[in-house]
């Protein structure tokens, strides 16, 4: 049986891919510095597994994909004269919610199966909550991601 890889974009760390362990024929699991996880995939399954911290935004999955998990995280926080403030009235509206003089973003993280295709999902930076684009390209069994605002 042929290696599973999980292609990751993670607050705070780089891009990467982790192999996976094959419990039995539906059931995988991977374990991060953070956290381990067990998750139910067919063995016959030939999606590639991506996993990320944040968000999907609307119409950010194309056909044939499917979200395994959802995982809620520590919410984000900083300072709210640190809040990413927008610079086009284009650019969508925060999502933040004020705690004190804090501002305070919740992030998920997300196992996803995803056919070749391009997906996008939504990242906030850590510092300022400033909601930042992933692009996450999968063909020939493998992810590739970039970034943008």
């Amino acid at each position: 049986m042929e290696d599973r890889y999980c292609y990751h974009h993670l607050s705070g760390s780089i891009h990467g891919k982790l192999l996976t362990k094959r419990i039995d024929d539906g059931n995988i699991s991977l374990s991060f510095a953070d956290r381990d996880y067990e998750l139910r995939v067919d063995a016959r399954d030939k999606r590639v597994l991506v996993c990320f911290d944040g968000a999907i935004p609307w119409g950010g999955l194309p056909l044939g994909s499917t979200v395994l998990l959802c995982s809620l995280l520590p919410e984000l926080s900083c300072h709210i004269s640190d809040v990413y403030q927008k610079r086009s009235i284009y650019e969508e509206n925060s999502s933040y919610e004020l705690d004190g003089m804090r501002a305070v973003q919740c992030q998920c993280r997300f196992f996803v199966l995803l056919r070749s295709c391009r997906a996008v999902f939504r990242k906030y930076k850590i510092d300022t909550l400033q909601p930042k684009y992933l692009i996450v390209d999968v063909h020939d069994d493998f992810a590739e991601f970039s970034t943008g605002s």
